[in-house]
C-alpha cells in the first residue's frame, strides 16, 4: 500500500511509499536481519555496493578508481566502524550516534531502510525516542558530480533543541590507488597519504607522489574531491582521528592538512532546531579529479546553497529518469497490481 507521509513523519510499517523522487521500499527494523548487502547503480559509470550495516565500497569504471576500497561482501559488512558514514550528535549532556551497533538493542531506537525503485538511490533512518529526534542519510548517484550523500536532523518534540552534530564519511580512497595497491599495499598507501582543505570547504585526497617500485620522480597529479552544502559555520576534518575526542568533550582542532593517515571528511556545526523542524545537508564525493576539475569545483561551490542544491538534485532526478528509461527499453518495468518488481 502506498504512503506519501511516512517517510518525512516517522511510523511503523513497511512496504512501498510514493514521494516526490518516486516510489520507495520501506523495510522497519531492518537492523533486526542479518546483514544483508545492496546494489546501487547509476545510467552512467557509477557503481556502489553497500551493506544494510552502512559500510560500503563506491566509485567509478571499477575497482581501480574506487572512493573507498573495494572488498568483497564479508569486509564491506565488517567494516562499518571504520568505513562509510560516521555521525555523532550531542544534545546538553547526552550523545547519540545514529547507526551505532550499541544501539541495536536500545528499544528507544527505531530503524528503517528505504531503496529507491530505480535503484540508484538508498536511505537509512533512525529514530531516537527519547530525544525525539530522527536523523536519516541518504546514498544517490549523480553522473555529473559523483555520489552524493545528503543527510538530515528532525526535531519531533515539542520544544527547541540546542545539537551539535560531527558527521561524514571515512576512509576514503586517494586517487591513483589500484585495488592491488590497496589489497597488498594499504600500510604503504597509508604513508603517502595527503588530504588538503581549499576555499569554500573543498577538501581533495591525493598522494604526495605516485607509488612505484623505481627511484624516479613520478607526480600523482589526481586527486578524490569532497565538498559540502547546507551546513553553517562547519569546521572541518581530514581524517578520523579527532572523532573520539569529539565524543567525549565535543571540541576539536579545525584541520587543513594531512599526511600519513586514512582520509575522512567530517563536517562539524552547531544550531538550534525548533519543534518540528528539519535541518538538511548534503555532502559530494568525486574520483580522478585533473587540476582543472578542481578548479572548476572551487568555481561551482562560489554559487549560493540553494543553487548548488538543487543542480545537484536535478542530476540525480535526471538520472533516475534515465535509469527508468533504460529499463522499459528492455521491458524492464511492468503496470499491474503487483507492485513489486
Amino acid at each position: 500500500m502506498y504512503n506519501r507521509e511516512r517517510i518525512e513523519n516517522h511510523t511503523t510499517s513497511e512496504g512501498f511509499i510514493v514521494t516526490e523522487q518516486g516510489l520507495w521500499y520501506a523495510i522497519d527494523s531492518y537492523d533486526e536481519l542479518e546483514p544483508f548487502l545492496m546494489s546501487i547503480v547509476s545510467p552512467d559509470d557509477l557503481w556502489m555496493f553497500i551493506s544494510s550495516t552502512g559500510s560500503l565500497t563506491a566509485g567509478r569504471k571499477n575497482a581501480d578508481h574506487a572512493l573507498f576500497p573495494y572488498c568483497t561482501s564479508d569486509k564491506v559488512t565488517e567494516n562499518y566502524p571504520t568505513t562509510g558514514s560516521h555521525t555523532i550528535i550531542r544534545i546538553d549532556d547526552n550523545v547519540w550516534q545514529p547507526f551505532s551497533q550499541g544501539y541495536a538493542k536500545n528499544a528507544d531506537i527505531q530503524r528503517t531502510l528505504y531503496k529507491h525503485e530505480a535503484g540508484n538511490r538508498i536511505m537509512f533512518c533512525e529514530y531516537h525516542a527519547s530525544y525525539h529526534l530522527e536523523f536519516r542519510y541518504a546514498w544517490a548517484s549523480s553522473p555529473r558530480y559523483g555520489w552524493v550523500r545528503s543527510a538530515s536532523l528532525r526535531n519531533a518534540s515539542d520544544y527547541p533543541r540546542r545539537i551539535q552534530i560531527l558527521d561524514g564519511v571515512q576512509n576514503i580512497v586517494p586517487a591513483n590507488v589500484t585495488q592491488k595497491l590497496q589489497t597488498n599495499l594499504s600500510n604503504l598507501v597509508d604513508a603517502y597519504r595527503l588530504q588538503e582543505l581549499h576555499e569554500n570547504k573543498v577538501a581533495t585526497f591525493g598522494l604526495t607522489s605516485y607509488i612505484c617500485d623505481r627511484p624516479q620522480a613520478h607526480e600523482s597529479l589526481l586527486v578524490t574531491s569532497a565538498w559540502q552544502s547546507g551546513l553553517e559555520a562547519v569546521e572541518v576534518l581530514l581524517s578520523a582521528e579527532q572523532v573520539p575526542t569529539f565524543y567525549q568533550t565535543g571540541t576539536l582542532k579545525h584541520e587543513v592538512r594531512k599526511e600519513g593517515v586514512r582520509g575522512a571528511f567530517f563536517c562539524k556545526a552547531e544550531f538550534s532546531l525548533a519543534s518540528e523542524e528539519t535541518r538538511q545537508w548534503m555532502q559530494v564525493f568525486e574520483v580522478d579529479q585533473a587540476h582543472g576539475d578542481v578548479v572548476n569545483l572551487l568555481q561551482l561551490c562560489k554559487q549560493p546553497e540553494k543553487n548548488l542544491i538543487e543542480t545537484v538534485h536535478l542530476d540525480i532526478d535526471n538520472a533516475t529518469k534515465k535509469l527508468l528509461h533504460l529499463a522499459a527499453l528492455s521491458d524492464g518495468l511492468q503496470a499491474t497490481k503487483d507492485t513489486m518488481h
